[in-house]
């Protein structure tokens, strides 16, 4: 049974991360589970936002339902379908204290991609979408944080913003559900995951309309600044953590 301190962190970090979803259309799976890694083992903490973010990521897809391509996301698709099952194996696996500074440096770099922006629109081209979903699948099975590749793959392609944010939608939730089918194979996902999740739930769903709802108001580079300069500050945290 969770205790709960645990319960409660996990549930603001959930309203947190519903937030930064709600309003950016990415974001959930690093912001909820850089949180709830303070009160949660990574192998803990990644089968809980998981099981979590599938319902997140459906929700989002079928509000953007109209502006989805199929197609767009075929590539990354084939790319996770591989990549996911490797990185199960590292969260099943490996060393506690170096997953922990994996999650760290996954911040760092995904904040760095996202300050100083991705590649050229359209470089690279399509064939780059399997690499993207490779990398991501195993940074999601392992770290639950898959998006960083993906979305700098997304930002380089010359899709409007919508279709852009429901391809990412479609990937995240490809990636969840796989992620959650390996994590019940390997004995990762329990009775404490599936409470946790159940009992932020309701966190989650506020802070997604909360974030769909009223940061429109807010600039948006503004809000993407905060919520940057604070997964950095996350990230280096974690690397220490891991590291020293």
């Amino acid at each position: 049974m969770p205790l709960p301190t645990e319960l409660i962190v996990v549930a603001l970090a959930f309203a947190v991360a519903g937030v930064v979803q709600g309003a950016l259309g990415f974001g959930f799976g690093l912001v909820s589970l850089s949180i709830s890694a303070f009160v949660l083992a990574v192998s803990d903490a990644v089968p809980t936002v998981s099981l979590l973010g599938v319902f997140v990521y459906a929700g989002m897809l079928h509000l953007l339902r109209s502006d989805l391509v199929l197609r767009d996301a075929l590539g990354m698709g084939v790319g996770l379908l591989a990549g996911v099952p490797v990185g199960v194996a590292l969260l099943r696996f490996g060393e506690p204290t170096w997953l922990l500074a994996g999650l760290g440096a996954v911040l760092l770099v995904g904040t760095a991609m996202q300050v100083f922006g991705g590649p050229p629109k359209a470089a690279g081209g399509e064939r780059w979408g399997l690499a993207a979903g490779l990398l991501g699948g195993v940074l999601g099975g392992s770290l639950g944080s898959g998006g960083p590749p993906v979305v700098l793959y997304v930002s380089s392609r010359p899709w409007t913003p919508a279709r852009g944010t429901a391809c990412l939608q479609l990937i995240f939730l490809g990636m969840t559900a796989t992620q959650l089918v390996g994590y019940g194979v390997s004995g990762l996902l329990g009775a404490q995951e599936a409470t946790l999740a159940l009992a932020g739930a309701p966190a989650a769903v506020g802070g997604l309309w909360l974030g769909r709802t009223a940061f429109h108001r807010v600039p948006e580079l503004w809000f993407r600044r905060t919520v940057q300069a604070s997964l950095a500050c996350l990230g280096l945290w974690f690397l220490s953590r891991g590291l020293l």
